[in-house]
């Protein structure tokens, strides 16, 4: 009703000044005065009571899945901007007292824990085993001083290039060289590189002056968590690592790349297994599976891919298409324990690491990030799912397959508090997204949560898009309270001046999270 009302004005309207009950012409009225006029309609309590009624009509028969319960809080944390990772001379103008400013709003919040921050491998680790983290101690000590809490996120991929990318903060150099010349990076069908994350697949040669990726990573943790060791343990400003396993952070393969104009929303992505390791890989499961009918080759899908377009994933005669032959599942359940696989070595030599540690009697949570590849979700095949290596089927899902790692990895290290599922797009609602592209967050945000529940898994969330909308908020509350009892807490894209200029909106939702 809003939206299309204020697309509307008409010349001969009228206005009611209340003091002297005048009638003026629409026309007559400065800029200010309908500013005025806006921000008290918004103020109004009918107002806020409509659109309560609506948001209740929008939950609509799926209310029904909310448990009721105690009201609970959950504790919210704020992104840090990017640029943080840049050099000092590189960062905006402004920049460090924007970020003072915005500290200094976080902490007037009760309801805000911390904050989340990205320590960049490229600046970090120079030279190799040289770590340089005296900007993330400067910030642990404010931190400190303003009562806030740190989740660090432990970022092995480059900056730049994706949605939301400010700032441009590459490997380190030596990194890159190594992996340049050992091949040792994802590769797609048109055989472009992709130098934003090291393949999975080389995670255990000694490529990188004679250590593996898997031994750079934890090392790299071991060294953050030792020089940040003030701040750990008893009464710790950094409570939660979050470890970085690809591109953006996420556990994923590149599948939908924007750098070149490969790719745009919503195109179901393309595999990124043309690269000798993986080609290797595929062959010898093929090998041992003894069937030569198998797949022996990659399968080629174009990113911009639509579902009807897809060779693989669609349905171009009466025979069966081709992702549910044996041989498509055979090839999608493979390339999705490629992913599996490295999440479980990465984060299974960061925990070894940091037990040996002196606070190992009380270690900083650890987390991984997936990605909320929501579009076509609602299809059968679920192909942007399938190309990023999340693959879903009747006999194979790979977001439980994650939350059963997490179980074990809670299992084999009791020392440690669970280990927490960080999942995207909480915010995001079906009806706002394109029509054509089977978009299905919702129901993707609900599956998630079953399997973390059905494998007592933690979970926590993130919005996917910067925004200060109340039906965002409202999704992002109605989640918490599917999740009672399994949550952490929520992370919110991103400080910067933007939220600056919305306090007044980000402060009414900090105070809703506190009653869930």
């Amino acid at each position: 009703m809003g939206a299309r009302a204020s697309q509307v004005v008409q010349k001969d309207a009228v206005v009611c000044d209340d003091s002297d009950r005048a009638i003026v012409p629409a026309q007559a009225l400065p800029v200010t005065t309908w500013l005025e006029l806006a921000r008290a309609w918004l103020q109004l309590p009918a107002l806020h009571s409509w659109l309560a009624r609506v948001a209740r009509r929008m939950a609509g028969k799926g209310s029904s899945s909310v448990p009721s319960g105690p009201k609970q809080s959950v504790p919210v944390y704020v992104m840090f901007p990017l640029e943080f990772g840049l050099d000092d001379a590189e960062q905006p103008v402004g920049f460090a007292e924007m970020v003072e400013e915005g500290l200094q709003f976080l902490a007037s919040m009760d309801g805000v824990a911390g904050i989340m921050v990205d320590v960049w491998w490229g600046p970090c680790e120079p030279q190799p085993g040289k770590y340089v983290f005296d900007k993330y101690l400067r910030l642990a000590q404010r931190c400190k001083e303003l009562g806030l809490h740190i989740q660090a996120t432990m970022s092995f991929h480059q900056c730049g290039g994706n949605v939301g990318d400010t700032a441009y903060i590459p490997l380190p150099q030596w990194v890159r060289e190594c992996a340049t010349r050992e091949d040792a990076w994802y590769m797609d069908y048109q055989g472009d590189q992709d130098f934003e994350y090291i393949c999975c697949l080389a995670d255990h040669e000694p490529i990188l002056h004679g250590r593996t990726p898997v031994q750079c990573y934890a090392d790299f943790v071991c060294a953050f968590c030792v020089q940040l060791e003030p701040f750990m343990g008893k009464a710790p400003v950094v409570t939660e690592i979050q470890i970085g396993c690809g591109p953006c952070g996420e556990v994923r393969f590149p599948s939908y790349r924007m750098h070149k104009g490969k790719w745009s929303f919503p195109g179901i992505g393309s595999f990124q297994c043309f690269d000798r390791r993986m080609r290797q890989s595929l062959q010898q499961s093929v090998k041992q599976q003894g069937k030569p009918e198998l797949f022996a080759e990659p399968v080629v899908c174009r990113y911009n891919d639509t579902l009807q377009s897809s060779e693989f994933f669609g349905t171009h005669s009466s025979e069966l298409p081709q992702y549910s032959s044996e041989r498509g599942r055979f090839f999608m359940e493979w390339y999705s324990e490629c992913l599996v696989k490295h999440m479980n070595d990465v984060l299974g030599a960061c925990y070894k690491e940091i037990s040996a540690l002196p606070f190992s009697s009380n270690p900083p949570r650890l987390s991984i990030k997936i990605s909320g590849v929501h579009w076509y979700h609602n299809t059968r095949c679920k192909p942007a799912e399938a190309c990023a290596g999340y693959y879903v089927s009747d006999s194979y899902d790979f977001y439980a397959r994650v939350a059963s790692s997490l179980a074990a990895l809670r299992e084999a290290y009791p020392a440690f508090e669970p280990p927490i599922f960080n999942f995207t797009c909480l915010e995001m609602l079906n009806r706002r997204q394109p029509s054509g592209a089977r978009c299905d967050p919702e129901n993707l945000v609900r599956h998630v949560l079953r399997v973390c529940r059905a494998h007592g898994v933690v979970v926590a969330g993130e919005n996917a898009i910067e925004g200060y909308a109340w039906r965002d908020h409202y999704q992002i509350r109605k989640f918490y309270k599917m999740a009672r009892g399994m949550h952490d807490g929520f992370t919110y894209l991103r400080l910067g001046r933007k939220m600056l200029r919305h306090k007044s909106a980000m402060r009414r939702f900090v105070q809703s999270m506190q009653n869930v």
